[in-house]
């Protein structure tokens, strides 16, 4: 399984949530059809959307956003009007890098819920961000699991980022970070790096809102 995730930039003319929803789910259920994405997932903050997918197979994401750009090879057979919000809707995606992934939970969640939140890493600080990431700690990972936490995933975009995770209870996961000694230590290690807080502490959290889900 493969996570990919886009940025929708949000424009002054944006189209109605209605309708942005509508074409996005006939773009990505034409990828569930054609046997391409297992999920997905679509969510909003600060007047732009967020695109949340899992590929079958571990297909080239690039590969995948050539496909979703080209809407005959979709099978959409859109015209009109249909077609120009459509043209309008993939010229605002970008594709996002995936910077941190946690896997499966050493335990089986019931029922998780999914989370989706927002950050900023301050101008400048985005390399080293994702360096530190490519090296968490240990005992931050332990203490994901320990959480009750899975499938997280964090993408990047200049300095925005993305975070998707499943987890069993939302409040008892934040509550068992925010007092582990560890991940206290961590946060104090990432904060010069952070414009915006840095998502462990529910009051410094952006959750965003789920307009979509497919899995």
């Amino acid at each position: 399984m493969h996570q990919v995730a886009y940025r929708l930039l949000g424009k002054e003319d944006a189209l109605p949530e209605k309708q942005l929803r509508g074409i996005i789910k006939n773009i990505f259920d034409a990828l569930f059809t054609n046997g391409i994405l297992s999920t997905y997932g679509l969510y909003q903050y600060g007047g732009n959307s967020y695109i949340y997918c899992e590929l079958i197979e571990n297909d080239n994401p690039i590969d995948m956003f050539e496909l979703i750009c080209n809407e005959n090879e979709l099978g959409l057979n859109l015209s009109g009007k249909n077609s120009d919000m459509y043209q309008e809707i993939i010229s605002g995606l970008e594709p996002m890098e995936q910077v941190f992934y946690f896997g499966k939970n050493s335990e089986l969640l019931h029922n998780p819920e999914r989370v989706a939140t927002f950050m900023r890493v301050k101008k400048g600080k985005e390399e080293v961000y994702k360096q530190e990431h490519k090296n968490v700690w240990e005992p931050i990972l332990e203490g994901i699991d320990l959480a009750k936490i899975q499938n997280y995933s964090i993408f990047m975009l200049s300095q925005n980022l993305f975070s998707f995770f499943e987890v069993e209870d939302l409040k008892f996961a934040m509550n068992y970070l925010a007092n582990d000694k560890e991940n206290q230590k961590w946060q104090h290690h990432m904060a010069p790096l952070m414009d915006i807080g840095s998502g462990i502490e529910e009051n410094k959290s952006v959750y965003m809102k789920e307009l979509d889900f497919r899995n």
